[in-house]
């Protein structure tokens, strides 16, 4: 047989377009199971040569990570502890930048169909007094 976890539920997106730019918000409640009732929310803020990810927690825990995944094709530098270039597999660049915290990079895996893995990196940011947010730009 097979066996389906606890479900998370996603709280409706709320999507607006204000000059030019697009902003998604939504939360889910995912990590309950685990962390008290804790519930997270991301905010995406898109426009012509930006993406601005934010990251909040509710409830009692006020700490956690944020990884972001780095397909194994990208090349990546570190300009600085919290800043660093992406090359694309086309030879585009790509900043990305912590807002409030420093960027490690980690050893990770990605998925790209079920069952199946590759070796890659992440970037790791913590998140502490319950929020953080990340800036990708081209």
């Amino acid at each position: 047989s097979f066996r389906v976890a606890k479900r998370a539920y996603v709280e409706s997106p709320n999507i607006k377009s204000i000059n030019k730019e697009i902003e998604i918000e939504c939360s889910h409640d995912g990590y309950k199971h685990f962390f008290n009732n804790l519930i997270h929310s991301r905010n995406w803020k898109l426009s012509k040569n930006k993406l601005i990810i934010s990251d909040t927690i509710y409830g009692k825990k006020t700490t956690a990570k944020a990884r972001y995944i780095i397909h194994p094709g990208i090349k990546i530098s570190r300009i600085s502890k919290n800043k660093y270039k992406l090359i694309l597999q086309n030879k585009e660049i790509v900043y990305f930048k912590s807002i409030f915290y420093a960027i490690n990079v980690e050893q990770f895996f990605y998925a790209p169909e079920f069952g199946k893995r590759k070796n890659t990196k992440c970037f790791s940011i913590d998140i502490n007094n319950s929020k953080n947010a990340v800036e990708f730009s081209w």
